[in-house]
Parts: structure tokens; sequence; C-alpha cells
């Protein structure tokens, strides 16, 4: 028989009564498994705080001071928690690892964690679909495939893989090498994402694209569009760079923006040592500048910008989530983007 639900993150207490045979009862796990987080003592109380949403089936028994026993079986469903609390502030979410974003947010399959999202007004989820030529992996730890495509679109949200681009840098003895022959290889994983019928990509391009060899950054940028461009010339494309263009003038900022529809600058402002209203300060000031620079001759290379604000933590910066709601809001109310 069913018993009264719960939710992860609240803490839950069930006692079992018993009539007939002889006191004191002793209570144990007799088949099935409990919700994680919780647990039976022999007094029959169920009780502990839930961490997974999902439903589990078991059979308790029941054992009288004289020795007699009997069995009963129920059902008990964990809701996940509620998401009045998530700082859900921007208009999307950026995930690395699918398991990793269950767990934090207290749910156990991929469809609670997109009922979670569409329950805060998230518009859109990038999910890491690639690192360089390698995919496999991560199609599989993120159950990035068909499926989930349908379940995003069932619940009218827009789905997007995102990939770290090497450019065709490998790892040579330790130090970087870069070779121009992988760059096909990262084109037809990207295409393998688009064939999918995702929303469009976001192409994570960082310090492998700044590293000099016999074809220049630009080249190579190049070179790795036209191959997206030539089998999807309408996909969406957007690209996230470093986000301060002073500091890195040998990136192809300019052939990226030909390309692509969109900029995601990394606004990164714990590791780069900003205020959130100082890293959008920032954010006014380079973009502003340099795309007054490129408006004479690059105007098709200036695109949207779409910031994506630091919402992880590392060895520079412990994201406190004050911040992350803060950098979020001063975008929003940024009166000179």
């Amino acid at each position: 028989s069913p018993l009264p639900t719960g939710t992860v993150g609240t803490a839950y207490s069930q006692t079992f009564v018993a009539t007939g045979g002889t006191t004191p009862y002793t209570w144990s796990l007799y088949s099935g498994s409990l919700p994680s987080g919780l647990g039976l003592s022999s007094g029959g109380v169920l009780s502990g705080t839930p961490s997974a949403a999902g439903t589990a089936s078991f059979t308790v028994k029941v054992t009288g001071n004289n020795g007699l026993s009997s069995t009963a079986s129920f059902s008990l469903t964990i809701n996940a928690a509620s998401t009045s609390s998530l700082p859900c502030v921007g208009k999307g979410v950026w995930i690395t690892m699918m398991p990793n974003a269950e767990a934090n947010l207290g749910v156990s399959t991929v469809q609670d964690l997109i009922n979670v999202e569409k329950n805060a007004g998230i518009q859109w989820i990038a999910v890491k679909y690639a690192d360089g030529n390698n995919s496999s992996g991560w199609i599989t730890e993120n159950s990035f495939n068909s499926t989930l495509v349908t379940l995003c679109h069932n619940a009218g949200i827009k789905l997007f893989a995102w990939v770290f681009a090497y450019g065709g840098e490998e790892e040579v003895n330790g130090q970087p090498n870069i070779n121009a022959s992988d760059i096909p290889t990262e084109i037809n994983v990207v295409n393998q994402a688009l064939s999918l019928g995702i929303d469009g990509l976001i192409i994570d391009a960082e310090h492998a694209y700044e590293q000099p060899d016999t074809q220049s950054p630009a080249q190579r940028a190049t070179q790795y569009l036209q191959g997206i461009r030539s089998a999807y010339p309408n996909a969406f494309l957007a690209y996230a760079p470093f986000p301060i263009i002073s500091y890195h003038q040998t990136y192809p900022y300019l052939q990226f923006g030909q390309y692509c529809n969109a900029v995601m600058p990394q606004a990164y402002l714990g590791d780069l040592g900003y205020t959130p209203a100082g890293m959008v300060s920032e954010l006014d000031s380079q973009w502003s500048y340099w795309q007054g620079v490129w408006q004479s001759q690059y105007a098709s290379s200036i695109k949207p910008i779409y910031p994506i604000c630091q919402a992880y933590n590392d060895s520079y910066y412990t994201e406190n989530g004050s911040d992350l709601i803060n950098c979020v809001n001063d975008l929003k109310s940024d009166s000179t983007p």
C-alpha cells in the first residue's frame, strides 16, 4: 500500500503499526530497497532525509516477542525538491556532467531535472557533448541522444550541445602541439551533435586558439567553422571566448564572430577577481570598444552578446550563490550594454 509522499531534502518520518501477537514488536526490511536517505528502525520508524526523487517498493517484516512474524508491502514516492529557492535568475543553464547536476538538484533522472528547470523558468539547457575529438564518453555520461532532445522539446525547453574546441591541439610529452589535421575530426563530432535535431551549438574555444602554428589561429578557426557551416548552413552557432578582448588579441574573435550567430563571453568574475558589478562594467568597456573598432571593416563579426556567469568552484574562487544572482541582475539592469 502507498505511504505518504516525501520530498527530497525534507525530513521524513512514518511509524508502522501492528496488531495482535505479543509486544514488543521488532521491525526489519524484508525485501526491496528503501528510498535513498531513509532507514527503518527496529521500533518501526521509517525516517531520514530523502536524497533522490523516485518511487521505492519494499516489504517490511514485523516479529512479535513470541517469535511469530508477518510481512506487508509498501510503496513510497519521493518528489523532487521545490524549485522556489533555486537561484535561476537567468534564462539558461550550462551542464558539464548530467549526473552531478541531477545530484545537486536532488533528483535521480533526466526527466526530473528537466521538470525542475522548467518549473524554475529556464528556457534553454546547454549540455556538454564533446571534448575536442572525444565525444563517446560525454555522450554516455550525459545521456546525450535523441531521447534527451525529445524530453527537452516536450517540456518547451531548447537544447544546445556545447563542445570544447581544441583547434587541432594535442598534448605531446606534456607540451601543447597544434595539429590542424585533427580539425576535421572535431568538425565531424560537432556535425554528429547537430544531426540529432538540437537547437544549436555552443563552442567553448579558449587557449588552443591562441597557440602559434604553421596555420594561424584565424586560419584554424575558419577551417573549423566552414566545415560546420558547409553541413549546417542555418544552424544556430555561438562561441564562448575570453571576456576581456584586450588580453587576448591573438584570439580569432573576428573569425568566430563571422560564422557564429551569438557570442557568450565567459564572465568568470571569481577567477578574474571582479565583483559582479565590476565584471559587468568590464564587459561594457571591452565589448563596446572593440565592436567600435570592428564596425568599419568587420561589421559581420559583431553579434549579440549573452554573457555566461561563473557558477562553479575552483582553487581561486568559491561560488556563493549571491554573486551569481547579483551578476545576472546587474546584466539585466545594465543601462549601457
